[in-house]
């Protein structure tokens, strides 16, 4: 029931900032607490196949300005296709994310991204190419770790599959569906 009222006020909230202006692509996922700027939605634009984790914030003015010179800050704030943006990250006003990036967990994104590539931290940094990543996630399953489908996931998990996760992950990451 709770996802439920979740996913219903998710698709109250992403009508209301589309009828004022934001421009959001097909497939987009967001997950809960993400908070696209309400003051300024029509600065914003999001791609194709973009997820934002949860407790994600995309900013398209910075009020930091105000009391020292009486204006705020705005800009643009547009997401390339095929984008992942991590739990808890900040994307600041004037920032393009390119096409095919990964933003990392509680980054803050205070300049452009090129196409393609993976980035984190605050301020967030280029750390390697999408290329890089991936042969780097494929190496996880070799160094002990398991993959998992979807009978891993709290929906359906069983008591001994969670013992067998906690088992084989024990010093190492796994992957799952």
């Amino acid at each position: 029931m709770l996802g439920f009222i979740r996913n219903a006020f998710k698709a109250l909230y992403l009508k209301r900032l589309v009828k004022h202006g934001l421009v959001v692509g097909s497939d987009f996922q967001m997950e809960k607490g993400c908070n696209i700027d309400a003051n300024f939605p029509w600065l914003i634009e999001i791609g194709n196949n973009v997820t934002l984790a949860s407790n994600v914030c995309l900013l398209a003015h910075d009020g930091s300005t105000k009391k020292l010179v009486g204006y705020s800050k705005v800009g643009k704030v547009s997401v390339g296709d095929n984008v992942f943006i991590g739990y808890g990250s900040i994307v600041m006003p004037n920032v393009r994310i390119g096409d095919g990036c990964v933003v990392g967990a509680n980054s803050v994104v205070t300049r452009s991204l090129p196409n393609g590539v993976v980035a984190a931290g605050s301020p967030a940094k280029v750390l390697m190419t999408v290329e890089e990543f991936e042969e780097r996630t494929k190496k996880v399953t070799k160094s002990g770790g398991g993959v998992y489908g979807s009978e891993f996931l709290r929906a359906s998990i069983t008591y001994d599959r969670m013992q067998q996760m906690r088992e084989e992950l024990d010093g190492g990451m796994g992957l799952i569906l």
